[in-house]
């Protein structure tokens, strides 16, 4: 499904695995990340792309495993090479928690 861009620009997605941007966006938020902005998304293998910052600029690349479980990965903007920087699982009342990271 193609994307659809609204009149602000902001990109609109349906859910990869049960799980909307707007969840993902929130999960980074609670590790630190700030000033986030969407790249992309690839469908094939479950993954969305950002850009960001914590203390200096990221590249910020979710993983989504299950709709319950999803792995962030991060690497200085400027260094290609990806660490995992936490997971996050859905817990109670469909809340997502970071649980490593």
């Amino acid at each position: 499904m193609p994307f659809k861009i609204d009149p602000r620009g902001d990109v609109l997605m349906s859910k990869i695995r049960n799980v909307t941007l707007k969840e993902i966006e929130g999960v980074l938020e609670k590790i630190g990340y700030f000033d986030l902005e969407f790249s992309h998304i690839n469908r094939g293998t479950d993954t969305v792309w950002f850009e960001g910052h914590l203390d200096t600029e990221y590249r910020i690349m979710v993983k989504i495993l299950d709709e319950n479980l999803m792995e962030v990965w991060d690497c200085d903007h400027y260094v290609d090479d990806y660490a995992r920087a936490a997971m996050a699982k859905k817990g109670e009342g469909d809340e997502w928690e970071v649980i490593e990271g």
